[in-house]
């Protein structure tokens, strides 16, 4: 893949006659705004095309249409296209908004060229489109989903086979009974409920750990009718896994098969001799995971389309008593009850067909709502047919006469007369402030040049008071020229500002902005301008964080005790902000952006201090992160798409999911280079009232108390583990530990001239750590400050067995691979920002590791932590890093389960 960093914009010339013998002049080629300059890992579901307005010097010519295409960038094969696309889409234009040309999608980890070109309205054949212009782009490697890698089961709690009631599939060892073994690619039998004692191959067994698993179901002597059910087994962590075994109908000694992902999925497995995730056969309950243990997330509801927008219903005490508002993106307002039952508030808001595609022309309809906690009434954003019979923006009030259950009327509050409804970047999030006042949110409509115009609604907050007039006391009102734009602008220059939410701390409205290549999070001020000039520069120069990639926010919201007391988090989780990022649209599986919840700590001058991940998508669907709402037991969120199975974005079935703070069991190990044999642990528990606390070690020595020390005999890998009582229940915590002393010296890093990781190297040398910063400086005077890449090879030890979370900070890009496996995946020009993957690891094994880093321009850092099951982020020590054994004495190494990405070896 041709990885480009640095700005292409190229004109092509067609052959044309002499401007000075047409009596029309052609436009201007088009300034392309997206894909941003020198834009790589695109999602090849879903590539904005932006360009700015038409530039024609004949000041009568109106923008007819624009022709796009999208070209491979070797070979010139035509792939995608739009011809003549019109009205908003000659502007702005998403893959759903056109047709591919001899394949079904882009590809992943490719080269495209987008070429587009205006047209006039002057009817001249031969002078009315303008020059081509081109821009280069790339698509990311695909997300792999990896495959489940367990070492051991306990035999206590014992595995189970139940189905949905609870009831066991093999209660008895009667042949009848179907059985399920539990295998590794090695022959290693994990879990036997009545199975032949072989596994998936016929070597008996390896002297490899941790390799990815397969399940077998068989049936016995009679023809067996199994349905949806689970295997439930702890692993050596303590952790409990749950396998979803799909409903299947076998024959009297029939079996099936099938691969196992990390969140228990399972997946049809024919003859592929390495995992393949290509056919799912049932998928598990909650597509998602928590970047914290102490967090729960669950389905509470189901059965939504295209799910938007949440509000919380004011308290009220009977059952069927309004409890939540979901509006969905084509007309309607669904009301969840507070004993669960789900009803229609509204439907049909909508008074024209706003269906289409997806990405593109279908991203239109309800964009926000929120509720009047005085007289429970709503208040919608959404478009409406206007005089031109276009649709415009327009804030609408609902009321109802039976509690909140169903509207009885509707109210015109504010229509934005004059300005064109667009998709996506459209009229969005409606708040309403400590002053009781709306404060309403409108995209730029792909037209940036209105974004800092006073006089249009476009790119804007507004301030509106509850009947639709403008607030003498807005920062730009003047009411001696009659009622216009300016009277209701609060802040202006902003591109698509999607979601809004209040911080009771200090009174002040936060915004997500979307920008083309970078997002931002905005703190909002009377009549601050926010710089949307249609460059980058001017995302990153007014925000108070950004993303330094697309990531889509839509929504956010904040933790904290004046709002619903918390959401049920500790007092440690108060005054955060929490934000859902869709990532690219209608995309499938997991994504290296997007389609995750971010978690925002802030600083006491209102700085954001730090940012990290709290939820991420590990499913193998459609669904992604879009509603947000905090309630009173947990954060919210909705999924917008049918997750799996759905015919189209259309399709109901989209689920609304809670976060909720459970707490759980853990421990602090602290160890010294003077005692290698010796550990402290301390409980960390964050779990309500403990009551008793035990802890065992090597499955022998038992202590009771907060904190406990223990010196083993030998050197060795050896269990610890903490269970604790409190008022939440009985929780335990635990994992293999290597204990003794380990030596290292680090990993070996190439060093090289340029971005592309090729060639031989400047400079080679073992760093022993990996917390590095030049500042403005370079590594080595043989490199220079700015551009160059470094690749870092060897292996890391791990200390302890279990899922190890991976926290990189860089200023510019990185990529980590563990085990051959792509984990993290931020490459490009950006601000130091952390970046999370995840690995299983097994004490004392050496597992391989591999960095690959970007120094573009300016700072040059790069910052690896990694958490345990045991221990939270903290830097990788020395000792059990590694530089790679010389080839000719290279041991035999894990076996690759995929290939590696680009830039590898």
């Amino acid at each position: 893949m041709s990885v480009i960093l640095r700005p292409i914009l190229v004109a092509t010339v067609l052959l044309m006659p002499p401007l000075a013998a047409l009596a029309n002049s052609p436009p201007a080629p088009p300034v392309i705004l997206e894909p941003a300059a020198g834009s790589i890992d695109l999602s090849p579901d879903d590539v904005h095309m932006v360009t700015a307005s038409l530039d024609d010097p004949n000041a009568d010519d109106a923008h007819a249409c624009s022709d796009w295409e999208i070209r491979e960038a070797e070979g010139d094969r035509l792939v995608w296209s739009a011809p003549c696309a019109p009205g908003p889409l000659a502007l702005h234009i998403h893959l759903g908004d056109g047709s591919y040309h001899e394949v079904s999608a882009l590809s992943n980890d490719a080269s495209y060229v987008l070429r587009v070109r205006h047209r006039d309205d002057s009817g001249e054949a031969e002078s009315e489109w303008s020059l081509w212009s081109e821009r280069e782009f790339a698509t990311g490697p695909p997300v792999s989903i990896f495959p489940m890698r367990l070492g051991a089961v306990l035999d206590d709690p014992a595995p189970s086979w139940i189905d949905a009631a609870g009831a066991l599939i093999r209660a008895v060892d009667d042949p009848d009974d179907p059985s399920i073994v539990l295998a590794d690619l090695g022959g290693a039998i994990l879990v036997n409920l009545g199975g032949e004692p072989t596994g998936p191959s016929s070597g008996g067994g390896s002297d490899e750990s941790h390799q990815p698993l397969m399940l077998f179901v068989r049936a016995g002597e009679k023809k067996v009718e199994i349905p949806e059910s689970v295997l439930e087994i702890h692993d050596e962590t303590l952790r409990r896994r749950q396998i979803f075994v799909p409903a299947m109908t076998l024959a009297p000694g029939a079996g099936a098969k099938f691969w196992i992902a990390t969140d228990g999925s399972t997946y049809h497995a024919g003859g592929e001799s390495v995992p393949w995730f290509g056919s799912l056969a049932r998928g598990g309950p909650v597509p998602w995971r928590a970047a914290d243990r102490s967090l729960r997330i669950e389905r509470v509801a189901t059965g939504f389309q295209l799910p938007v927008a949440l509000a919380f219903a004011p308290e009220r005490d009977e059952p069927d008593a309004p409890w939540l508002y979901v509006a969905e993106l084509y007309g309607s307002i669904r009301v969840i009850a507070r004993d669960g039952s789900i009803s229609d508030y509204a439907s049909g808001l909508l008074e024209f067909g706003a269906e289409g595609p997806f990405p593109g022309a279908g991203e239109q309809g309800i964009g926000g709502m929120t509720v009047d906690p005085q007289t429970g009434d709503l208040f919608v954003t959404l478009p409406q047919p206007g005089e031109s019979g276009h649709p415009v923006p327009r804030v609408i009030r609902l009321h109802s006469e039976d509690g909140g259950r169903t509207a009885a009327g509707q109210t015109r509050v504010l229509e934005l007369t004059g300005i064109p409804h667009v998709p996506s970047h459209q009229i969005s999030e409606i708040t309403i402030g400590p002053d009781g006042m709306l404060y309403v949110h409108v995209g730029d409509g792909g037209a940036t040049e209105s974004s800092r115009d006073l006089d249009s609604f476009f790119g804007k907050i507004l301030r509106i008071a509850p009947d639709g007039s403008a607030p003498a006391d807005n920062p730009f009102h003047d009411s001696g020229d009659g009622i216009s734009a300016r009277d209701y602008v609060y802040a202006y220059g902003l591109r698509n500002p999607f979601g809004g939410a209040w911080r009771a701390r200090d009174a002040s409205l936060h915004a997500v902005d979307n920008g083309p290549a970078f997002d931002r999070i905005v703190r909002v001020v009377p009549g601050g301008d926010f710089g949307w000039d249609g460059t980058d520069d001017s995302i990153i120069a007014n925000s108070l964080y950004y993303w330094h990639r697309a990531v889509a926010p839509v929504r956010i919201t904040f933790l904290e005790p004046e709002r619903f007391s918390g959401s049920g988090f500790p007092g440690g989780w108060m005054d955060r902000a929490i934000v859902t990022e869709s990532g690219p649209t209608w995309a499938e599986g997991p994504q290296w952006v997007g389609k995750r919840l971010s978690l925002f700590r802030f600083a006491p001058d209102g700085s954001i201090a730090s940012a990290s991940e709290l939820a991420r998508y590990v499913g193998s669907g459609r669904g992604t992160a879009a509603a947000l709402a905090a309630g009173p037991d947990g954060i919210y969120f909705s999924d917008l798409y049918r997750d799996v199975g759905a015919a189209g974005p259309f399709d109901p079935g989209a689920s609304i999911f809670r976060i909720r703070f459970v707490g759980s069991a853990r421990f602090r190990l602290e160890r010294t280079d003077d005692a290698p044999l010796t550990v402290e642990v301390v409980d960390t528990s964050d779990l309500p009232n403990v009551t008793s606390r035990e802890w065992t070690f090597g499955g022998e020595s038992t202590v009771h108390g907060p904190a406990a020390s223990h010196t083993f005999p030998a050197p060795g890998v050896y269990p610890i583990r903490l269970s604790v009582e409190s008022d939440a229940g009985d929780s335990v915590a635990g994992a293999p530990i290597l204990i003794g002393r380990t030596k290292g010296s680090g990993l070996r890093g190439d060093y090289f001239i340029g971005e592309s990781l090729e060639g031989k190297p400047s400079l080679t040398r073992v760093d022993p750590r990996l917390d590095l910063d030049w500042d403005l400086g370079s590594p080595h005077p043989s490199l220079p400050a700015d551009w160059f890449t470094v690749r870092w090879t060897g292996t890391l030890q791990a200390l302890v067995t279990g899922e190890h979370r991976f926290h990189a900070s860089s200023d510019d890009g990185i990529r980590v691979w563990i085990d051959g496996e792509l984990i993290i995946n931020d490459w490009g020009i950006r601000s130091s920002t952390e970046s999370l993957g995840a690995a299983w690891l097994e004490a004392g094994h050496h597992h391989s590791i591999r960095i690959e880093y970007l120094e573009a321009v300016g700072r040059a850092s790069m910052k690896l932590l990694w958490s345990s099951p045991v221990h939270d982020a903290e830097p990788i020590p020395t000792s059990v890093l590694n530089p790679p054994v010389p080839s000719r004495e290279r041991p035999s190494s894990r076996r690759r389960q995929r290939p590696v990405a680009p830039g590898g070896d």
